[in-house]
């Protein structure tokens, strides 16, 4: 037995340095990877933010802010005050409407605390009759993709069917999920003549009565058949203009009518307000898309942008669906920063493996791809290929 007993190598770097096939397998399982993860990560231009944010909304139309505030806001917070799971509860009343933000603690189930919530808010019974559904539902964090306008040398009222189709359209998309146009909501606006009023010897309420008489929708019951029960109801809710102004108001006794027309103005149209959406001096409807925490921003402008190019064919004469924004555009700017510096950054590497190895080994590497193997057996480790 030799007086100089050997060294034995241990650690991680000498049992790759002395199983080369373990090595060259890490080697391919690093590569492929990597190659997986490229394709498959998901391309957004900002980190998923989780917001655990609930919204509480509700519209009363023709209600000022206190009034809003005093009949539904205030009853909302009375309601959820005793929530655990609610850190902060943020409050806005605005004239026709209000809406109570609620901040939950992280810790908590999102999901349960937003049906409690809506358990909560569901249950209150003493709403103002005439206000619409409360809203409740939870703030999610999305991705901004494309914003673009449908423009075109005619009228909003003539632009906003055809975005209300182009929207269909874009949902339709397998990968467009978030599609909001931005366009002024439809009013029916009905001004009384007070000189007619005294004329047909009419007041506010008589023709409050008779709209609400004559355009809604009521329940007549239910019928039982031997294949059950049948629910009976009468679809009479007007949507335009022309039918409100057929109401009648007043029925005289040889069978003489006072219609709405005759002691109101109809407008059918939009609600006031002055609109800022212009293209180039052309009115226009804002769209926009967005992307979910769980979608390819890439992926999502790539399939909007082919269906402009289909669709903008198509489109009626004088409108054009203009591109105003693309996110992408800074999304792959920094994408293909991240793989110049990748790239610059292997040459350094490489040139510096050059200053100390050979060259061959710091470019071409060998079968081993562990950079330098100490070979075991010999009385001193040394470098080899």
């Amino acid at each position: 037995m030799s007086d100089v007993q050997q060294k034995k190598e241990t650690g991680l770097i000498a049992f790759f340095a002395n199983n080369s096939v373990a090595a060259n397998l890490m080697m391919i399982f690093i590569i492929v990877m990597g190659l997986i993860s490229y394709f498959t990560i998901q391309r957004q231009m900002f980190p998923n933010i989780e917001i655990n944010y609930i919204q509480v909304s509700a519209a009363y139309r023709g209600a000022s802010p206190q009034e809003i505030e005093e009949s539904i806001l205030i009853k909302i917070e009375e309601s959820l005050k005793d929530v655990t799971e609610i850190e902060e509860m943020y409050t806005n009343a605005f004239r026709n409407s209000g809406r109570v933000t609620l901040e939950i603690d992280p810790d908590k189930d999102l999901a349960e605390v937003l049906d409690k919530v809506k358990m909560r808010v569901d249950s209150i019974a003493t709403f103002p009759a005439a206000m619409e559904p409360v809203n409740v539902r939870q703030i999610e964090f999305n991705q901004q993709v494309i914003e673009m306008s449908l423009v075109g040398d005619m009228t909003v009222e003539e632009l906003k069917p055809v975005a209300k189709q182009i929207e269909d359209e874009l949902l339709q998309l397998n990968n467009v999920s978030l599609v909001t146009v931005n366009a002024p909501a439809e009013e029916i606006a009905i001004e009384i003549q007070p000189d007619q009023l005294r004329k047909y010897n009419l007041t506010l309420a008589d023709i409050t009565q008779a709209i609400s008489r004559y355009s809604a929708n009521y329940s007549a019951g239910q019928l039982r058949t031997d294949a059950g029960l049948i629910a009976v109801r009468i679809e009479n809710q007007y949507y335009n203009g022309d039918e409100f102004k057929l109401i009648p108001i007043k029925i005289g006794n040889n069978g003489s009518r006072v219609l709405l027309e005759d002691v109101a103005i109809i407008k059918d149209g939009f609600t006031e307000g002055v609109r800022y959406n212009k293209f180039s001096g052309q009115n226009s409807v804002y769209i926009q898309v967005n992307a979910t925490k769980d979608q390819n921003s890439i992926a999502v402008s790539n399939s909007v942008k082919s269906y402009l190019e289909q669709r903008n064919p198509t489109l009626p004469a004088g409108m054009e669906l203009k591109v105003l924004v693309d996110m992408t555009y800074y999304l792959k700017a920094r994408l293909n920063m991240m793989l110049s510096n990748l790239f610059q950054g292997s040459i350094l590497v490489a040139l510096m493996l050059t200053i100390f190895l050979r060259f061959r080994l710091a470019f071409l590497g060998n079968d081993r791809f562990t950079g330098l193997l100490f070979r075991s057996g010999d009385d001193d480790a040394s470098i080899w290929r």
